[in-house]
């Protein structure tokens, strides 16, 4: 799952401390209002957002989460960023939520776009009256009455937009909104914890088979580790791949021949 811009929303060089977003400074608030069960609810999602190891999977987690933790709420989604930077869904609790956020992604206006393009909470009361997006709410005012969106984000960039939709007009009070704050802010810094592993374990793994085509190359041509490197190198060049990629089309093929590609 590709990213859009990255964002650091931490501290400047200077070490100062950034400024508190609506989350970082209502999450006090929302416990002390809502009582243990939401923190209890909250304690549950992380232990088991520390059990899985994909992104996909995390954000099932989130949306299912998010319909018992988030007063109004009847359906959710998550809007993302698709490999080709196209807005997709991932994790739709209802076939609502696909027909909606498509229609959001059609017409490029709507509470999860505005959310993915970088607008921390949209709150949309009464769908049907909504003066900001007058082509989706007046295709989908028949079914929905009012819609959360909260950006999802980490200190590795924007990773698009929870949207919670209900048929209620008016279905979502302030506390509603700081429980929908407070489980994005739980869901982003999973989604880059997740993130971070997956990298280290594509880099381990390009790493290791890197060493493997190069043992080939030594092997087949009696040249050095520093000279099947340039090899492998000269080949990324010529082929426009990454080396990884080379080196693991050697590993599958070690007879092939390289003049050919």
């Amino acid at each position: 799952m590709s990213s859009p811009e990255v964002e650091r929303p931490r501290g400047d060089r200077a070490g100062n401390r950034r400024t508190p977003t609506w989350a970082d400074a209502d999450v006090e608030r929302v416990l002390a209002t809502e009582g243990s069960e939401v923190a209890w609810q909250m304690a549950h999602l992380v232990s088991e957002l520390d059990e899985v190891d994909d992104v996909a999977a995390a954000l099932q987690l989130v949306t299912s989460t998010a319909l018992s933790v988030v007063d109004g709420a009847e359906f959710a989604g998550v809007t993302v960023r698709g490999p080709g930077k196209e807005l997709e869904t991932a994790a739709p609790t209802s076939p609502l939520v696909l027909t909606a956020d498509a229609l959001q992604y059609d017409l490029q206006e709507g509470p999860c776009v505005d959310a993915v393009r970088g607008q921390f909470m949209i709150v949309a009361h009464d769908v049907a009256t909504d003066p900001r997006w007058p082509a989706w709410s007046s295709a989908v005012s028949g079914t929905v009455g009012s819609v959360l969106s909260v950006r999802l984000v980490s200190a590795r960039g924007n990773h698009g937009g929870i949207n919670l939709y209900s048929s209620r007009p008016h279905a979502y009070s302030t506390q509603s909104q700081l429980a929908a704050a407070l489980l994005a802010a739980h869901a982003g810094v999973a989604i880059r914890s997740i993130l971070l592993e997956q990298d280290l374990r594509d880099g381990l793994a390009g790493r290791l088979v890197i060493g493997q085509a190069q043992g080939i190359l030594m092997h087949r041509f009696g040249i050095d580790e520093h000279a099947a490197f340039a090899v492998l190198r000269r080949l990324s060049n010529n082929l426009n791949q990454k080396v990884a990629r080379v080196a693991a089309d050697l590993v599958a093929e070690p007879g092939k021949d390289l003049a050919a590609g």
